[in-house]
């Protein structure tokens, strides 16, 4: 069974209200957002154009089951780093269009999401092209000019919302609008094929060849200044209109017979206007060679020579003169039809026959030129030219007049007065100069009505193709008193990212006793704005007198660079959480480099530099990195002339209490009491130096090469000193040496390390030449030493040296193991175990080898079970 088709937008036409129409076969309607405009195409005949901004259209009733959506678009290019929707159903899915041609086709299954996408470069841009997409059973497709792109496996069937459907736009949320011409736009409740799909390309491709050729006539109805308006004036003769009739099919046409007089049956072509366009006296004529003219009420009648031959892209131009408007209705907009019969292409028999459409403007002319009109801006009339900061611009329209109100006719009137507000706007892929903000950007501005003009507004807001405007009628008849104004405000208002100036324009219609006309007010464009006594660089509501915001950026970059970039230059600016001022070019920055104090937290700084703080007051810090000594502070002091010696220090000052330096000298540090030389005691936790120089010390630990001092005292609970090395991969470290200088001869010292209980004990180690001695108290008696184990080369007791053979020995003995030769010292000979004749079978008699001092194998003994 084939799907069957739910929407078909042909897109070649509005409809009031504006409408999109659906073709008979899927009449759903669409309805129109924003301001899309129909333009002629040369592959559709004519396409919708939606400019972004706020421009889409969305299905006036739900769509029951899109299980395939298709439609004909050509994309300017994207922005970098965008997507925006092509077309969607909310609730249900969405096709995205991303900058570097993906497409990405997601939406909801009944077992849960699912996303396709066609990668990189994909979509082209600037071009036509059909975009498509499909599921058929458990699968998915993208198809693009009828070529499958991306295909994948759902989790399940598809669940369609019932929701509209909408095209140019996210359906979900008013936002993701993407610049687009469109054409034909197909909604089937079922699964198409790929050759399916190539059938409806063909079909509508066919539709522009079938258009074109059953409607080969264009035209225009232009003024003197080739603009397609009428005006209401009193002029006797009135106006000339020209009907600028075009041959837009690629063959010639020509017109046939016609017989009889020139009326509604015989003609060649006919101009109607709406009734109560043209005014009552108005006495339409056409003076060209070989054509006639015959009017009846808002109809023209034109008949031309037979056979005269209009060639293949080519116009005729026909002057109609006598026209001028009703001025009834006053300025307003009508349509004009043009029917063609009677005519062909050469050499074909067919008779070709048709209506084209036009939009004539109506424009009152009549009343006096000058309106006591002014139109100028308060409170500033610049905007940032960066493209991004929004400024509200406050315009006002003063009746200057000190006696005559200006009067203005309310919306129940017949002709209500309208005061049209708008201003240029660029869109994609276009440089306009005069534009005050982007078509995307625009669609953000918001108006608002206040002043002194009584009673309210209707306020209509339109977003045309190259214009945003804004058209205020009044509810009710009303004036603007003397002297008085109507204040509007252009909010959230985003300047083009290029200085410039762009006009802002109030055009008036049907003002009582007054042509139609307009004022204008120039926005300048400019990067930096004023308030009041305040100048703004990136904000259009500056805090001071200068204020810049910009981008947050490390010191790299710069808000404010003071001096050329190619030399030192100064910079300032801020990151996300703090601020930074910086030097550039390779060059030093100097503070006060003539003279003066710096002060950190304190305007009345003491010193060449003053900080302040209740607490932390400097800080000297290095990250995390591998390697490589710092120096973190340096005291330098510059060579002096001999004799003169300045010993840099820090000072530490508690007024009116104490005051203490450390002082860095030759020698190491000397701490020092006040601004004397006298010494000042030290009491620290841990204290790490070569030199320390002190008359006493107090320190948890103490760490150094050298300790210079009268006395040390480490009091503590418990770990009194650490002799610390931190770990490091081979070498030998000293970590404690007692050193004695050199003495006189006869002078013994002997380096000691004393262990004293108060009262208890005391006892000594001290090193002498052979070694060290442990002693008791202040004598040379020897202290015992106790130990779970010792390990010696050799142990001497009252001179005896017992070594490690020795010791092996007496283990032996102890464990039964010592074997030994038993020697008889005065026969010189060792004992043995009888082994030979004639006791060779008895080895219970015992004898001495008579060979003097040879040893025997039988003469080995063991000393068993030693006690």
């Amino acid at each position: 069974m084939s799907a069957a088709l739910l929407l078909h937008w042909q897109l070649d036409d509005l409809a009031p209200g504006p409408l999109v129409t659906g073709s008979p076969a899927a009449p759903a309607t669409g309805e129109v957002e924003g301001s899309p405009q129909v333009r002629a195409d040369d592959r559709f005949g004519s396409c919708l154009t939606l400019a972004g901004g706020s421009d889409a259209v969305v299905s006036t009733t739900g769509v029951a089951q899109p299980v395939t959506s298709m439609a004909w678009v050509r994309v300017p290019p994207m922005p970098s780093n965008s997507m925006a929707v092509v077309f969607g159903q909310r609730g249900h899915f969405v096709l995205w269009l991303h900058d570097d041609g993906r497409i990405v086709y997601q939406g909801s299954t009944m077992n849960g999401p699912f996303r396709l996408e066609a990668g990189p470069g994909t979509f082209t841009f600037d071009q036509w092209h059909h975009l498509a997409v499909t599921s058929r059973d458990s699968t998915t497709r993208i198809v693009l000019d009828g070529v499958v792109v991306a295909e994948d496996a759902m989790p399940g069937p598809i669940q369609p919302s019932g929701e509209p459907f909408a095209l140019g736009r996210d359906p979900d949320s008013v936002s993701s609008h993407l610049p687009l011409d469109a054409a034909h736009v197909r909604v089937y409740d079922g699964p198409r094929s790929v050759a399916e799909i190539a059938r409806d390309m063909a079909a509508d491709e066919a539709l522009l060849a079938t258009f074109v050729r059953t409607h080969p006539l264009t035209f225009a109805l232009v003024n003197v200044d080739d603009q397609p308006v009428l005006y209401i004036d009193d002029a006797p003769g009135g106006q000339t209109l020209t009907l600028r009739v075009s041959n837009s099919s690629r063959q010639d046409l020509a017109l046939w017979s016609a017989p009889g007089p020139t009326g509604p049956e015989s003609h060649h072509l006919s101009v109607a206007f709406r009734q109560g366009v043209l005014a009552a006296d108005s006495r339409p004529a056409l003076r060209v060679p070989g054509w006639e003219l015959f009017v009846a009420g808002s109809t023209g009648w034109l008949r031309g020579p037979e056979g005269l031959t209009l060639p293949a892209g080519t116009s005729l131009d026909l002057p109609l003169t006598g026209l001028r408007a009703d001025g009834v209705g006053g300025t307003r907009g009508s349509r004009v039809e043009l029917g063609y019969r009677r005519m062909g292409y050469s050499g074909e028999p067919s008779e070709l026959a048709g209506v084209r459409h036009q939009v004539l403007e109506i424009v009152n002319h009549r009343g006096r030129p000058e309106v006591p009109l002014h139109l100028g801006f308060v409170g500033g009339d610049r905007v940032l030219s960066d493209g991004r900061t929004p400024r509200d611009l406050r315009v006002r329209v003063a009746n200057l007049s000190r006696e005559m109100p200006v009067p203005l006719t309310g919306a129940d009137g017949t002709a209500p007065t309208e005061l049209v507000l708008s201003f240029e706007v660029q869109g994609e892929q276009e440089t306009r100069d005069w534009a005050l903000t982007t078509a995307g950007t625009a669609g953000t501005v918001t108006l608002r009505v206040a002043g002194s003009v009584p009673g309210g507004w209707h306020v209509h807001r339109e977003m045309l193709a190259d214009r945003a405007q804004w058209t205020l009628i009044a509810q009710q008849d009303t004036t603007i008193p003397p002297g008085e104004c109507l204040e509007l405000t252009l909010e959230e208002v985003q300047g083009l990212p290029d200085p410039g100036h762009a006009p802002v324009v109030l055009a008036y219609r049907n003002l009582p006793g007054f042509r139609d006309g307009q004022l204008s007010a120039e926005v300048e464009r400019a990067p930096l704005v004023f308030s009041a006594r305040h100048a703004g660089l990136g904000t259009a509501a500056p805090q001071a007198r200068l204020h810049v915001v910009d981008d947050t950026g490390d010191a790299h970059g710069g808000s404010v660079i003071v001096g050329p970039t190619g030399q030192p230059n100064l910079r300032l600016g801020y990151d996300t959480g703090y601020s930074w001022i910086q030097s550039h070019g390779a060059a030093p920055l100097a503070i006060n480099p003539v003279g003066n104090k710096v002060g950190i937290g304190t305007t009345a700084p003491r010193s060449p530099l003053t900080v302040q703080a209740v607490t932390e007051h400097l800080q000297l810090r290095r990250e995390a990195q591998s390697g490589g000594a710092v120096v973190f502070l340096e005291l330098f002091q510059d060579q002096t002339p001999a004799g003169v010696d300045v010993y840099p220090s820090i000072r530490f000052h508690h007024s009116h209490k104490f005051w203490h330096r450390i002082e860095g000298r030759p020698d190491g540090f000397a701490f020092k009491e006040g601004a004397s030389d006298e010494l000042t005691g030290v009491t620290t936790g841990a204290l790490n130096a070569s030199t320390v120089t002190t008359p006493r010390l107090q320190a948890d630990e103490v760490r150094g090469t050298r300790l210079a001092a009268g006395q040390s005292v480490l009091t503590a609970g418990s770990d009194h000193l650490q002799l610390r090395r931190e770990a490091q991969g081979g070498g030998g470290v000293l970590f404690l040496e007692l050193y004695q200088d050199q003495t006189p001869d006869g002078v013994d010292v002997y380096p000691s390390i004393r262990f004293h209980h108060s009262h208890k004990f005391w006892h000594r180690i001290e090193g002498r030449p052979y070694g060290f001695a442990f002693k008791q108290g202040d004598s040379d008696d020897l202290s015992d030493v106790r130990a779970a184990r010792g390990i010696f080369q050799a142990l001497t007791v009252d001179g005896v040296t017992v070594g490690a053979n020795e010791l092996r020995a007496l283990l032996r003995l102890a464990a039964g193991q010592l074997e030994f030769d038993l020697y008889n010292v005065v026969q010189n000979e060792f004992a043995y175990a009888a082994d030979f004749s004639p006791f060779d079978h008895d080895r219970r008699h015992v004898f001495t080898w008579r060979r003097k001092d040879e040893r025997v194998s039988q003469g080995r003994w063991r000393i068993a079970f030693p006690s």
